[in-house]
């Protein structure tokens, strides 16, 4: 339970409550190796890209850090290159650069999907799709106010959401979540679900954390 609640336990090798947690062992991989591929891109700058296509089908472990290393190792180059920058100073047609946006990712989906990228490709395209992603909500997103502040609110959610998806669609409201059969409103439902759980959870903190501020207030007052 100790390994299970550090977000550990799939890199230990031991059970889990929740199928989804395999992801935090993960996460703190990414955290203590981004630095070090930052590193490396300020000494190499680009060689690290092929040298992570390297690593990623000669290496194999049991968290999947070499799965990610190469959208990692691109981000990075991508951060230190300023390429979001150039490409957002780019000046294109408000209508053209929205076609060319919504054509893009339905081109990217399209091939992603195909069998033989996700068998061989999968890790390669990944980084292509996450530098597209970035792209996507930067110059088509953030400009539709009122989905840029959904997604935005979303966001600050993520985790919380990510923490307590599976528990829903697996566990406790698995009948409700696929009572309806398309898979859009089966999405739907479950993002409310977890969404829902978060604020309420949010309101629970807010909460405790005032009441611990006022009794500590009163307490100096004395």
């Amino acid at each position: 339970m100790i390994f299970d609640a550090l977000g550990l336990a799939s890199t230990f090798g031991m059970p889990t409550l929740n199928a989804t947690w395999w992801y935090m062992g993960l996460a703190y991989l990414i955290i203590f190796t981004v630095p070090l591929i930052a590193f490396f891109v300020k000494k190499t700058g680009y060689a690290i890209i092929p040298l992570a296509v390297f690593i990623t089908y000669m290496l194999e472990t049991g968290d999947n850090i070499e799965f990610y290393l190469i959208t990692m190792s691109v981000g990075v180059v991508a951060a230190y290159g300023k390429w979001f920058e150039k490409i957002s100073d780019l000046k294109f047609n408000i209508v053209l650069k929205w076609i060319i946006l919504i054509l893009g990712s339905i081109i990217l989906l399209t091939i992603r999907q195909n069998a033989v990228v996700k068998e061989y490709l999968e890790p390669v395209f990944d980084s292509i799709c996450a530098v597209w992603l970035v792209v996507f909500s930067g110059s088509f997103i953030s400009t539709v106010p009122v989905l840029s502040k959904v997604i935005e609110f979303i966001g600050t959610h993520s985790l919380n959401i990510f923490l307590v998806h599976s528990f829903f669609y697996l566990i406790l409201f698995r009948e409700y979540v696929y009572h309806f059969k398309p898979a859009g409103a089966c999405f739907i439902i479950l993002l409310a679900l977890s969404l829902a759980y978060s604020v309420i959870l949010d309101l629970i903190k807010t909460g405790v954390s005032r009441l611990v501020k006022d009794r500590d207030r009163k307490d100096n007052n004395k």
